[in-house]
């Protein structure tokens, strides 16, 4: 009962967010085609991409596994629910979030190449057409469906990363947590080329992997997840709640 009334509760500020997100987008999309025409109508030539969904999404998946985390674990126990249900409601309210995210990304994609046939030169791009289907803006229907299942598999990985970091910097201490903010950018910039050559053996097998077909990029995506989420829930089994 505990579980159904905690995902209740977390579900509706999920749909507010997804909600808000697609109004954004649309408008966003709405304003893109709009300059598009008036390129044309001004004899220009020049293509108009559009991509924002997928990063958009992850965007929003990762920042809300960062904001939720805290707030949520800290209210949930206050209330009497268990932090082994209040990790499920996370875990439940990811998914539910990415499904509608991955639904709201086919639905999008439908109506952005159906108002974007009246303009020629926009091109409105999402994850899996871009990787699998030769950046093609019509899909078949098992098209569709592969495109929603690796969405899903994206986004609740970005969902699982960004609860991570956010308990990471709660577990830590305050030097800590300044060394691990400052060797994140180095890492990325200096430390990945440096070390690029010991893994560059295994990180080729795990791309030509992928390459091969979207379901095996999903099986990563989720391994990924899992990894991550177990990390997460050993976490929250011993993290102090005043720390939060």
């Amino acid at each position: 009962m505990k579980l159904r009334a905690a995902v209740h509760y977390k579900s509706k500020d999920m749909l507010k967010s997804a909600g808000t997100y697609f109004i954004v987008l649309l408008t966003i999309l709405l304003a893109v085609i709009a300059v598009a025409r008036i390129n044309v109508s001004n004899g220009g030539s020049s293509y108009v991409t559009f991509s924002g969904y997928t990063i958009g999404a992850w965007v929003m998946m990762l920042v809300m596994g960062i904001c939720a985390i805290r707030e949520d674990l800290r209210f949930f126990i206050q209330n009497g629910v268990g932090r082994r249900t209040a990790f499920l409601t996370q875990w439940i309210a990811a998914l539910e979030l990415a499904a509608l995210l991955a639904i709201g990304g086919r639905l999008f994609q439908l109506l952005a190449n159906a108002i974007a046939q009246s303009t020629p030169n926009v091109r409105i791009g999402e994850l899996y057409s871009m990787l699998y289907a030769q950046g093609a803006m019509s899909l078949s229907l098992w098209q569709h469906v592969e495109s929603f299942m690796l969405y899903l598999g994206f986004l609740l990985m970005a969902y699982m990363g960004g609860m991570f970091f956010s308990l990471l910097f709660y577990v830590l201490n305050k030097t800590m947590q300044i060394v691990v903010a400052v060797s994140i950018p180095f890492l990325l910039f200096a430390g990945i080329p440096f070390i690029w050559p010991y893994f560059s053996g295994p990180l080729t097998a795990v791309y030509r992997f992928c390459a091969v077909s979207s379901w095996n990029l999903l099986l990563v995506f989720l391994i990924v997840t899992a990894i991550i989420g177990a990390v997460n829930r050993l976490i929250t089994r011993r993290i102090p709640i005043r720390g939060l």
